[in-house]
């Protein structure tokens, strides 16, 4: 005797189609699949009631249709996902900027202390570093970028105060490695 199989489609929670399954026998709550397709997805239970989203397509139009809506919402994806990038990097810029905008405090703190004596011995000697440091303790704030500042922390440099290694961390605001 020949056993008659059935098409028995499942469907998620939110009553739509993922997965068709070859039965023997009905359970009471199932719904059995008279269509020709094998394509789950292209079901909806709607009332009860099992609902053709694709009426009238061949299954590569389906098919054809679901890989759309599909590129479709993963370009969605990316387009937010590249908003909430350039949002957080925007925000990164700021944070960038801000740090680049210290306390004269902060800016000493850029220094060693072994620097710092060295500077204020030389500036004792050499009216141009008494007057960068002058300068830069009459400023409210510290801009590292600013060509004042570069050229000071430069001029430090050619007199032998610092090293390229030390100008380039105190533009990077960051503070001396512990001796």
């Amino acid at each position: 005797m020949e056993v008659m199989m059935k098409k028995q489609i499942i469907f998620d929670e939110n009553g739509v189609g993922y997965g068709v399954v070859m039965v023997e026998s009905m359970p009471e709550d199932a719904f059995e699949l008279k269509f020709e397709s094998n394509l789950a997805n292209r079901y909806k239970l709607v009332n009860g009631k099992v609902v053709d989203q694709y009426k009238g397509k061949t299954e590569d139009e389906v098919l054809a249709d679901m890989a759309a809506a599909a590129a479709k919402e993963a370009e969605q994806r990316l387009a937010e996902k590249a908003a909430r990038d350039a949002e957080a990097a925007k925000a990164g810029v700021a944070a960038i900027e801000k740090a680049r905008v210290i306390t004269n405090l902060r800016f000493m703190d850029l220094f060693t202390a072994e620097e710092l004596r060295t500077i204020y011995t030389v500036a004792k000697a050499d009216v141009t570093v008494e007057i960068w440091l002058d300068k830069m303790r009459a400023a409210k704030e510290v801009i590292l970028d600013e060509d004042r500042t570069v050229a000071g922390l430069n001029a430090l440099k050619k007199a032998g105060l610092l090293t390229d290694a030390r100008v380039a961390r105190i533009r990077a605001n960051q503070l001396p490695e512990p001796a």
